[in-house]
């Protein structure tokens, strides 16, 4: 196996997963080569140094996605867009859980995928013409603070219950996009609640 940091195993798998998850090799290179000082040790400065690393290339990523998406060049876009969306996920993996650029860096990764999404439904014209960026941001505040964040009310243990909840902000969601409220209803409703396993049995 290519072993990019031999010195650093969970480095290494970082650096393969993001090739398995459409990393450019480049992009990946470019990030990691900074770090090569950096690998031999297990501290904060080390992972301080690998999350600033991967949230430049991040947000290079996404600066070029903008640039082909206001060109109307959706497909590149979506591309990069996904990309940027892997090297976010990379950088929040290795900080502390204490680190407040963590959470930002696993919710831009959660906006560029949205984004891509949004993109091809637009150009598909299955949503109304909206700035799939701005859109994008909405939609994952709402649902991270909807469901998990500190504003969030405190889900049922009833697992059908909760599954509401889910299909609640699912229609929220849908509606802010200009999805037809029949249309999103339907959409809602498909999704089958989870099944409840009897204890008794």
């Amino acid at each position: 196996m290519f072993e990019y940091f031999p010195e650093n195993y969970t480095w290494n798998l970082a650096f393969m997963s993001g090739m398995n998850r459409g990393g450019a090799l480049g992009d990946l290179d470019e990030a990691c080569r900074s770090l090569k000082t950096h690998a031999g040790r297990r501290d904060s400065v080390a992972q301080q140094a690998w999350f600033e690393s991967f949230v430049k290339v991040a947000e290079r990523s996404e600066a070029l996605a903008r640039r082909d998406e206001e060109a109307g060049n959706l497909f590149s876009a979506g591309r990069k867009y996904v990309r940027a969306g892997v090297y976010y996920l990379l950088a929040e993996r290795m900080p502390s859980h204490k680190n407040p650029g963590k959470a930002v860096a696993y919710r831009k990764a959660l906006v560029a995928e949205v984004e891509t999404r949004l993109d091809g439904a637009i150009a598909a014209r299955n949503l109304p013409e909206q700035d799939a960026a701005l859109a994008a941001s909405a939609l994952v505040g709402a649902m991270i603070e909807g469901l998990i964040g500190p504003l969030a009310p405190q889900l049922p243990d009833d697992p059908v219950k909760a599954h509401g909840a889910a299909q609640m902000l699912t229609l929220l969601a849908l509606r802010a996009l200009g999805v037809v409220d029949a249309h999103a209803r339907g959409l809602v409703v498909q999704c089958a609640p989870p099944v409840v396993e009897d204890d008794a049995a």
